[in-house]
């Protein structure tokens, strides 16, 4: 189900990604009219380069990418603009890709998490932080965090966009049409 697209196809994939990050950046929420036109957009590119097959692939990889984000939706551990993100990644990526780009997303936020909270959230709730931390470590068992405001919160759609922009460069054989 792997579906070669041209690199403008991938371009405006990463405007689309780019344009999600700076949202989130600044409201902390990703706009549904932004995931809407990215899955829209990826479901067309494909269908448009490798016919009814291709659509498949991306109907699987926005089935697969929304339910890897389901659980910590679910824990309030994101929101549910960053399940949507990933589910229309998935489009564009297909099944066969869609993983790759969520462990690398992940991979990011987690750096992007510890850069956020030593660099812009305040004292008291960094020490909350890592409070929780330490005893998931000692306890070796995930707590649902408090309900803090969102502005202490990384915005995670930039690190799913990094995933997404990792998976296309480092498998471009297979996804960029020759």
């Amino acid at each position: 189900m792997t579906c070669p697209l041209r690199a403008f196809e991938w371009i405006l994939l990463a405007l689309g990604l780019i344009a999600a990050s700076v949202a989130d950046v600044r409201s902390r929420r990703v706009p549904n009219w932004l995931t809407i036109a990215l899955l829209a957009l990826g479901l067309t590119a494909r269908t448009l380069a490798g016919g009814l097959d291709a659509l498949a692939g991306g109907l699987l990889g926005t089935a697969l990418g929304t339910a890897l984000l389901i659980v910590p939706f679910a824990r309030g551990w994101l929101g549910g603009g960053d399940v949507k993100l990933l589910g229309a990644i998935g489009a564009w990526l297909g099944p066969e890709f869609i993983v790759w780009a969520a462990l690398y997303g992940t991979a990011a936020g987690g750096v992007l998490s510890v850069v956020y909270v030593l660099g812009f959230v305040p004292r008291e709730v960094r020490q909350d932080v890592m409070a929780n931390f330490k005893a998931m470590l000692l306890l070796r068992r995930v707590e649902a965090p408090p309900v803090r405001e969102a502005r202490y919160s990384p915005p995670y759609a930039l690190a799913l966009g990094v995933g997404a922009v990792i998976t296309v460069m480092t498998h471009a054989a297979q996804l960029l049409a020759h």
